[in-house]
Formats: structure tokens, C-alpha cells, sequence
């Protein structure tokens, strides 16, 4: 089995669903971040935790567009589905906080909460 079939699996199993995301936006994403929290803690680094991050911050980023069902019910027809928090970074996925959950240096909690804004300085 090929090293991308491996990885599409092991999201797959993560989200429940089969999907075929190495390679494509959520993976970037998830590659992106990986790199800049790489940047401030070497640990990141790691070939093994870099591809477990790589893989729950694939499966953090599916979550947050594709909601994934939490429940359902068969005789009844009923689903509840789960849907990233807006506003929560990583913390709004069980795939978020798990990789932050394995980052020995919180790089990855501080970059999910960096956010651009406009401060008003002044007088009321």
C-alpha cells in the first residue's frame, strides 16, 4: 500500500468517512501550519509526530467544512452532525485539540489562536 493511500486511510478513519485528502486543500492547510509551528519547536520536527500532527490536522480542517455525523438513527431517520466551533481555531474539532494534545511545545495552540484584528486606541 502506498504511503498516500496510507494517509487518505488513516484520515478516513479518523473522520468516519471515506475521503481521498492527500494532496488536496485540507492537507496543505494542515502541512502549512505543521511548518509554521515547526518554526519555533524543533520537536515538530520529528518524522512520526509530524505525520500523526499532518494526519489530525488534515482530519481538523475536513471536519471544519464537511460536518461529520455524530449520532444516528435508523427506524427514526435522524443524524446529528458535528461541525467546527467558528472563532475557536484547532479547539473546534476533536482533530484539533487531539493535535494539540501531542504537541510537546503548544506551538500549535498559539498559532490557532493568532489572529489578525484592529485594536481602537483613542478616546470614546
Amino acid at each position: 500500500m502506498s504511503d498516500r493511500q496510507l494517509f487518505n486511510d488513516s484520515v478516513s478513519e479518523l473522520v468516519g468517512v471515506q475521503v481521498t485528502v492527500e494532496g488536496g486543500v485540507f492537507h496543505r492547510a494542515a502541512l502549512s501550519i505543521l511548518s509554521q509551528a515547526q518554526g519555533s519547536c524543533e520537536e515538530l520536527k520529528e518524522e512520526e509526530l509530524a505525520k500523526l500532527l499532518t494526519t489530525y490536522l488534515t482530519a481538523h480542517y475536513y471536519a471544519i467544512t464537511n460536518p461529520v455525523a455524530t449520532s444516528k438513527s435508523v427506524n427514526g431517520v435522524s443524524k446529528s452532525y458535528s461541525q467546527g466551533t467558528p472563532g475557536k481555531g484547532l479547539e473546534s474539532t476533536p482533530y484539533g485539540r487531539q493535535a494539540i494534545a501531542l504537541d510537546p511545545c503548544q506551538a500549535l495552540e498559539k498559532l490557532s489562536y493568532r489572529r489578525a484584528g484592529v485594536r481602537y486606541v483613542g478616546t470614546t
